[in-house]
């Protein structure tokens, strides 16, 4: 039986990990390409283009108002330029807040794996004691881990280009 603080733990782990989407209106604006540029300056993204059924990988993306160019991760290095119409999102992954939300994650998961393993030997007041030094390495170990995962993995941030309402 699931029980509403298994619940709430749940939304709290799935909103931890989830990753974060900005729509941006074409024609893109003066100040919506800055913003953009911004965001994505010194990151390898990948351009998601319409129809395509994948992504490309590139780096040094400039956003204008009319286009978005980006310099591809193949051997051959080559500068593309798309009309901001022909892309439809770019993805960039944030590596610190991917660490930052695999440690308070990993911490919540390890500290439950230990609760969990306790319950069944808890008896008398010294095991209150027994339960703080089962915790800590536990959620330590799994903060360490998932931090890792976290800052190698990165948190998505994708930028969807909008066509305007008809």
């Amino acid at each position: 039986m699931v029980t509403r603080s298994m619940k709430l733990w749940l939304i709290a782990f799935a909103l931890a990990a989830c990753s974060t989407t900005r729509a941006v209106q074409r024609p893109v604006s003066a100040e919506d390409a800055a913003s953009i540029n911004a965001e994505v300056e010194g990151k390898t993204a990948a351009i998601q283009l319409r129809n395509a059924i994948c992504c490309s990988n590139g780096e040094d993306v400039l956003v204008t108002p009319d286009a978005i160019e980006w310099t591809d991760e193949s051997p051959a290095r080559k500068r593309i330029r798309a009309p901001a119409e022909a892309v439809e999102q770019i993805i960039v992954r944030y590596h610190g807040d991917g660490a930052a939300r695999g440690a308070l994650v990993g911490g919540l998961v390890g500290a439950a794996i230990a609760v969990l393993a306790w319950i069944p030997a808890a008896k008398g007041e010294e095991s209150n004691e027994v339960l703080f030094f089962i915790t800590v390495p536990f959620a330590a170990a799994g903060a360490l881990v998932f931090a890792l995962i976290g800052g190698v993995v990165g948190l998505p941030h994708h930028i969807e280009l909008t066509s305007p309402p008809p």
